[in-house]
């Protein structure tokens, strides 16, 4: 395994959606970077001043904004004078696009042209270093390690950053070939004619003479003009792709690329090179015992009927002289019923027709189309079926005649090997979207119901009167817990899918692990105390960091902690603490406890999807899936989970994850526990469109807002009717529905922000959970995305943001 530190971003904007928005370019463009982001000028300093970053993205209104002006870039370069700094502007005044770069811009990216293939290109140009391919890699051992049969041959690469051939060597450094390296055109062009490589992986852009410009002098150099050549580039313009071909390169790769793309792409051109070389010495031999055919037949035979391929001999008007056992084989005909006929027989139209023609025009001009190359053409058999082959036709001179040699291979089953492949990955990418798609459609369902059994719930505790009997509380808790169960569960299965499919996105950051711990006992707490365990947090961490995704590791956190909880004796204990091994370049978090232990028999299972081991028949909930997500995360966080148990003794987890220097602070999360509640709110003067087809949902959110006596409540049932309400109310905030018969809310959106007022701050209130269609929606402009089923507390917090901010609260 290979480890190269990734590359660093840093994202100042003021605006959250943009943040968000940006950050979605970046990651579809580069998967392996790391991004930070902040939403001021002096968080960006003080970031800027603590950390290396190989670049920084700037709202030019942000700047203003922070006081700096146009001088924040020139600020940047002075703490970091290397670093490239783009502006994000929407202003296409030259004037101020002058200005930007006066003040030490190193590009710009117009807001109104912001898109995945801009954001690529621009970054693409200001990193002249490889940029999104610094990642760990892991390499097939099954596919790509094996090298068999290439010990010996060499690969020239050519690069003019060092960095990027330190990649590349990483990369083939434990393949059986040897490794050549060049940072100009002109370096390569002398190592290639004093070593002859087998294989060249070039550069485009270079200083000097460009890869193009090597490339056709390679080729025009008798002693290096069979080298295949692979372009790398971070053009993806198909202009350049084609360019590299017709002059004469092999194959292109793109930058950012992956490890086994290049591997595999070498591996293959090796091999083919190394055939090509194996066909030539074959054909160079034939031809030298060939000089004389009478003579020489017995060991031409000897050599030739035990090839896989056939190879068949003949004259210039393509009248068969010689085959061997092969062409029998391949074409069913006799060795009598195809020698003294024409080649031409072994053809179906329209080879047949054309096939004296090349011959012809091969001996009136000299030019060969056919002769001398290898290329796929269709055979006939005897009984007129046909079949894919491959064919390469060289000529030789016996006794000063002419004479052609075919060389033939049946690729039959190749052809049918390559059809499967494209059949199964066709199936398997058609199986993985209707599964998607299950998900995403399981997921709404089943949160539809569950947003009025949870809203109504808590509807009931937060506007209790004290008119509800001990039971009638205890039976709506009961609902509650069983609520919350379900949509755990319903979470957990989309968590697993996502992971499954490698679409789980996470956010790294310098996490303090003490803080962390915190924020993990305190929703841990209760659970403890109603099931009479104690759980403490041991020992010191010294202000320890660690660097992961904070949600993604407080889950992990607190799955460990609620399994110890749940699987404990009565009185047990749990315990949290830093296993401190001194300086160490990663960090280890013990949940600890007393209680029921893992029989060595069930320990393999442990980690497995949908394994409780041995408590399916207990009254402890549970599903399975929690510490199947639990290890895979921590292994995405580039960490290990593992563990040690004994039986009716108990067990430790331990979570290992690289050390950070520096931690940034949480922000605060609202309590769970919304018991005893009252949602009441100053005065207010303010309008609420509720754009919703169900009556459950529409009669909850109508409830929840009951209290705030100058809130008016619309409610629409559908997006036409809403958009309607909208132009006769002019509404201070719309909630819309995603799934709405008609025109959908994205739609409806659209039209709200084009035809009626682009300003109304429109929240999409949501069953859909899949984060994609969540950036989505946020991207199409949304304001805020409300996943069901809803948190009253924090849905009223977001509605008094939004009427704070527009002055009507």
């Amino acid at each position: 395994m290979d480890k190269i530190k990734k590359t660093q971003i840093l994202i100042v904007d003021n605006r959250e959606e943009f943040r968000l928005l940006l950050n979605k370019y970046l990651i579809e463009a580069f998967p392996y970077i790391q991004i930070d982001e902040v939403a001021d000028g002096d968080s960006a300093l003080e970031l800027i001043k603590s950390r290396s970053y190989d670049c920084v993205l700037i709202n030019f209104q942000m700047a203003d904004e922070a006081g700096a002006g146009l001088k924040s870039p020139a600020t940047i370069r002075e703490i970091l004078p290397n670093v490239p700094v783009i502006v994000i502007s929407a202003h296409g005044n030259q004037s101020v696009i002058k200005d930007i770069y006066n003040s030490a811009a190193s590009s710009i990216i117009s807001k109104n042209e912001l898109s995945t293939e801009i954001v690529s290109k621009i970054m693409c140009e200001v990193l002249r270093e490889p940029f999104g391919t610094e990642r760990e890699e892991t390499y097939s051992e099954k596919t790509y390690d094996s090298f068999d049969g290439l010990a010996g041959m060499s690969i020239l690469l050519v690069d003019d950053s060092s960095t990027m051939l330190a990649v590349l060597k990483k990369i083939f450094s434990t393949k059986n070939i040897k490794k050549l390296t060049a940072q100009s055109g002109e370096e390569a062009i002398e190592i290639a004619v004093n070593k002859t490589p087998d294989l060249i992986l070039m550069d485009i852009v270079m200083p000097g003479i460009s890869g193009f410009e090597t490339c056709e002098k390679l080729k025009a150099n008798a002693a290096t003009k069979d080298i295949p050549i692979i372009f790398m580039t971070s053009n993806t313009e198909p202009e350049s792709a084609v360019k590299g071909f017709t002059i004469g390169g092999v194959d292109y790769v793109t930058k950012p690329f992956h490890g086994d793309e290049i591997l595999a792409r070498v591996k293959t051109h090796l091999l083919l090179k190394k055939n090509a070389d194996e066909k030539d010495r074959l054909i160079q031999q034939l031809k030298e015992v060939s000089t004389d055919l009478s003579t020489n037949k017995k060991y031409l035979e000897s050599i030739t009927h035990n090839l896989v391929d056939g190879v068949i001999i003949i004259d210039r008007h393509g009248t068969v002289e010689w085959i061997n056992s092969k062409v029998v084989e391949i074409f069913s005909y006799s060795e009598t019923e195809i020698i003294g006929k024409n080649v031409k027989m072994l053809m179906p139209e329209p080879y047949k027709s054309n096939h004296d023609n090349y011959l012809n025009n091969y001996r009136n001009t000299g030019i060969a189309k056919v002769i001398g190359t290898g290329r796929e053409v269709e055979g006939q058999r005897k009984d007129g079926s046909t079949f894919p082959v491959d064919l390469s036709l060289e000529e030789m001179l016996i006794e000063g005649a002419a004479r052609y040699l075919g060389i033939v291979r049946d690729i039959t089953e190749r052809k049918e090997s390559d059809k499967k492949i494209l059949i199964e990955k066709a199936k398997a990418e058609k199986a993985n979207k209707s599964k998607s798609e299950f998900l995403s459609q399981m997921s709404h369902d089943l949160r539809t119901p569950l947003n009025a059994i949870l809203g109504f719930s808590q509807l009931l505790e937060i506007n209790s009167s004290g008119n509800l009997t001990s039971i009638q509380k205890e039976n709506i808790k009961k609902i509650k817990k069983s609520g919350n169960y379900l949509l755990k569960l319903i979470n957990q299965l989309l968590d697993l899918a996502r992971i499954e499919a490698g679409k789980i996105d996470l956010t790294f950051e310098s996490v303090e692990i003490d803080s962390l711990i915190d924020e993990a006992l305190s929703l841990a707490q209760p659970l403890a105390a109603d099931r009479k365990i104690t759980i403490t947090k041991e020992g010191e961490t010294h202000g320890r960091c660690i660097l992961a995704d904070r949600t993604r590791l407080k889950q992990v956190l607190l799955n460990l902690m609620s399994n110890a909880i749940k699987y404990n004796n009565p009185n047990g204990f749990v315990k949290i603490y830093l296993e401190d091994e001194g300086p160490s370049p990663r960090a280890r978090i013990v949940v600890e406890d007393n209680g029921f232990g893992i029989s060595d028999d069930d320990k393999h299972t442990i980690f497995e999807s949908f394994s409780r081991l041995s408590m399916e028949k207990t009254d402890i909930e549970g599903t399975g899936i929690g510490l199947a997500i639990s290890k895979q995360l921590v292994e995405l966080m580039k960490g290990t989970l593992s563990f040690k148990s004994v039986l009716k003794d108990g067990s430790c987890f331990y979570i290992d994850l690289p050390v950070a220097e520096s931690a940034h602070v949480a922000p605060k999360t609202l309590s769970e526990d919304i018991e005893n509640t009252v949602i009441e709110g100053p005065e207010t003067n303010a309008t609420i469109l509720y754009v919703e087809d169900d009556a459950n949902n529409m009669e909850l959110v109508r409830q929840a807002l009951m209290p705030r006596k100058n809130i008016t409540l619309i409610q629409a049932t559908d997006a036409n009717l809403g958009i309607t309400l909208a132009r006769s109310h002019d509404p201070d905030i719309i909630l819309m529905d995603l799934n709405l018969p008609g025109i959908n809310g994205i739609k409806a959106l659209q039209i709200l922000k084009n035809e009626v007022n682009s300003n109304i701050p429109v929240l999409a209130v949501s069953a859909d959970a899949m984060e994609d269609h969540i950036n989505k929606a946020i991207a199409a402009g949304f304001h805020d995305y409300i996943v069901k089923p809803i948190n009253i507390v924090e849905f009223i917090d977001k509605i008094d943001k939004i009427l704070i901010k527009i002055n009507k609260l």
